[in-house]
């Protein structure tokens, strides 16, 4: 059985966050072991993994390497947030093709033409652009710039997936800075209550 449970066919942002709180806290233990190791005169037994890296190095070398793995860590956890968000979308895309509203029209319109599901686009008159354009026809007042809003702030980590996953071989104009962990599973989570909260109002079916 794998750590994070994907009951409803996707991964759930809360045990993403949990599995990366329990990795970073190991992190921070290993490191705390390190710098005492190094504060008692590097003698005897070393912390186990010792990295290669920090053979002979200064308390300002692991510093920076534990550092370095830190950050490593949140952009992993936030490739794992993103793609749990991804996953959601494609589930509530398999299911609600079959409706006959609004929203199950405009998806279906994204999905003719392409052999199979996962083929349909995020962006580029695919999911998200459906769900938008369900929004500003069915969804007045605050609760439509909300929505927006929200769909503004999770388009971005989009692209931060694409960076992730395909190997970081160009400049991400994403910031990795302010995208931690933390706010990635916020911005999950609250983008898709404000879509539930979306459909309950339309009268359809809340999201997969």
């Amino acid at each position: 059985m794998l750590f994070f449970p994907n009951r409803q066919g996707y991964l759930e942002p809360e045990a993403i966050f949990e599995w990366y709180q329990m990795c970073a806290a190991a992190i921070d233990s290993h490191r705390a072991a390190f710098l005492n190791w190094l504060s008692n005169g590097a003698t005897g037994v070393p912390p186990s993994p010792l990295p290669s890296a920090l053979i002979g190095g200064t308390r300002e070398d692991v510093v920076e390497h534990f550092d370095q793995v830190a950050k490593e860590l949140e952009l992993s956890s936030v490739l794992w947030l993103v793609t749990a968000c991804e996953g959601r979308l494609r589930v509530d895309l398999r299911t609600r093709l079959k409706d006959q509203d609004f929203l199950a029209t405009r998806l279906q319109i994204a999905r003719n033409g392409r052999a199979q599901e996962f083929l349909v686009p995020l962006e580029d008159e695919g999911i998200f652009d459906a769900w938008k354009a369900f929004i500003r026809g069915h969804v007045t007042g605050p609760l439509q710039d909300q929505a927006v809003n929200a769909m503004g702030s999770v388009k971005p980590l989009i692209d931060l997936r694409h960076w992730l996953a395909h190997g970081r071989y160009w400049q991400t104009k994403v910031s990795t800075t302010a995208q931690t962990p933390a706010a990635v599973r916020n911005a999950v989570i609250q983008f898709f209550r404000l879509l539930d909260q979306c459909a309950a109002k339309a009268g359809i079916r809340a999201v997969a």
